[in-house]
């Protein structure tokens, strides 16, 4: 393919066959090397996993630096005779590029950048652990090309980390997960650990009674968490809020043969209307007005498309507009006024300005992820439409085009927030999950309407027993494991 990247010009140095797949190895000027592994369906190139390759030349105690280095790196050491060559390449993660989106070349320009600046970053680290790395460019071609020069250290550039992500791609599913471990669910009949690749409950649904699907999210939500993903958690009870805090189940785990500790996770807690609010105008007009019983017009239909036209976060705010709306008749005016006041009579303190998406997604520093637990308990069973609705149309709005694979959603209660207009909706949710971001819903029945956006479904049959099933793969039993964390009930 014709890669037109920044930062060029590019050469191709390597083309051919990886894992099943077709790949192309790029090189600048800079020495940034660019590694494409391509996704083709029936013969045709339709999307690739691209990361990127700083290379440095090294000297030094490279080996025991990358150990505490938070960014993702490769050292290559090659001996010949009696001198010893060293590269560090700083890496980036990889991202899954879409060739059907006009843009895609963008995200490819943006990790090249964030790799650059990444790379100086790390040559000021490496200074204070007594490690030299210096710009390829300003070392001899003796330093550095028996290693530049070899066959294998393409090879190392095209599979870094990639194992996890290409059986990703052979699902189709164009995830970059960034697992390390598989992290135990629990146990089987025969006492056997039942350890799942979370790439395969990166769209789930759990089913069955509250106690024991909200038991089923929250150990989910634990190991998302332990794979340094983000959690974005909608909960209506404080269930969730034991994450911040180890268990006491130190026994229990032992029992359950799972090796990790008790710890808490890092959280962050917003309380809907208190200190977080909804911009109406991200939200559905159109919806609003449907759930109030005068949505179901034409004018109805015309004034939410003429709302979309306007900027504001308030009901009064758009009142104020109104006025200039010149398609609108005076009595329709009138009209629209009225049923902008209703909303605001019907949800008092629930609209204002949204938070960003970033304040929601903010990663945590080191290697266990952020839950971010927005409590919903000062909502009524409409504004909890409205308002979780709302976050996934401004999520929708904020990262349209921008990959995010550290991010997952949970929705303990989807059969009652997104019941209402969830035909809309599941196109929301699928393009998010273009996007990466990954979602669990939870319901006391399956909800068909879902059934594109789901990959695996979890039944609860009884307590923390529980049916799971990967969707074209698998079908077992397994009782979940005791929490690391707080003291969830699942009875």
């Amino acid at each position: 393919m014709n890669w037109k990247l920044d930062f060029g010009p590019w050469e191709t140095i390597l083309e051919g066959k990886f894992r099943g797949h077709s790949v192309e190895l790029l090189e600048n000027d800079e020495h940034f090397f660019v590694s494409i592994i391509y996704d083709e369906k029936d013969g045709k190139k339709v999307g690739a996993l691209v990361d990127g390759h700083k290379a440095l030349v090294a000297n030094g105690s490279a080996e025991n630096f990358i150990q505490t280095l938070p960014k993702p790196a490769i050292v290559v050491e090659k001996t010949l005779g009696d001198r010893t060559f060293k590269l560090f390449f700083v890496s980036t993660d990889s991202i899954y590029v879409d060739f059907r989106q006009e843009d895609y070349m963008r995200g490819v320009d943006k990790i090249i950048k964030k790799g650059m600046e990444n790379a100086n970053t790390v040559i000021g680290l490496g200074r204070t652990s007594s490690l030299e790395l210096k710009e390829v460019a300003m070392s001899p071609e003796s330093e550095y090309s028996p290693i530049l020069g070899d066959p294998f250290t393409a090879r190392a550039l095209l599979s870094g980390l990639k194992k996890s992500a290409l059986e990703l791609i052979d699902l189709g599913d164009g995830i970059v997960p960034h697992s390390k471990t598989l992290i135990p669910l629990g146990l089987n009949t025969k006492r056997e650990i039942i350890k799942e690749k979370t790439v395969n409950l990166f769209k789930t649904i759990i089913t069955g009674n509250e106690k024991g699907r909200l038991f089923a999210t929250y150990i989910l939500a634990e190991n998302f968490l332990l794979e340094n993903r983000t959690g974005i958690i909608f909960d209506e009870n404080n269930y969730f809020a034991g994450l911040a805090s180890a268990s006491a189940n130190d026994l229990k785990l032992r029992e359950d043969l799972v090796e990790y500790e008790p710890a808490g996770f890092p959280v962050k807690t917003f309380t809907a209307k208190n200190d977080f609010k909804v911009s109406l105008g991200d939200s559905d007009i159109h919806l609003i007005m449907q759930m109030l019983g005068v949505g179901d017009d034409e004018f109805s239909k015309k004034f939410a498309l003429k709302a979309l036209e306007e900027t504001f976060d308030t009901p009064e705010e758009l009142i104020a507009k109104i006025n200039t709306m010149k398609e609108l008749t005076a009595f329709n005016k009138l009209k629209a006024e009225r049923i902008v006041q209703i909303m605001n009579q019907q949800y008092p303190n629930l609209f204002g300005k949204s938070m960003t998406i970033a304040q929601l997604t903010k990663k945590w520093p080191g290697n266990l992820g952020r839950a971010t637990i927005i409590n919903t308990k000062e909502l009524t069973p409409s504004e909890k439409i409205i308002f979780v609705q709302t976050i996934l149309h401004l999520l929708d709005k904020e990262v349209r085009n921008e990959r995010n694979d550290r991010v997952m959603f949970f929705i303990p209660h989807a059969d009652k927030e997104l019941s209402f207009g969830i035909e809309k909706l599941t196109g929301v949710i699928n393009r998010l999950q273009g996007l990466g971001i990954g979602f669990v819903f939870g319901a006391q029945n399956f909800m068909p309407q879902l059934d594109d956006s789901i990959n695996a479904r979890i039944n609860v049959v009884s307590g923390n027993d529980v049916a799971i099933s990967i969707k074209g793969d698998k079908n077992y039993r397994v009782k979940l494991r005791a929490s690391l964390s707080g003291n969830p009930k699942f009875n």
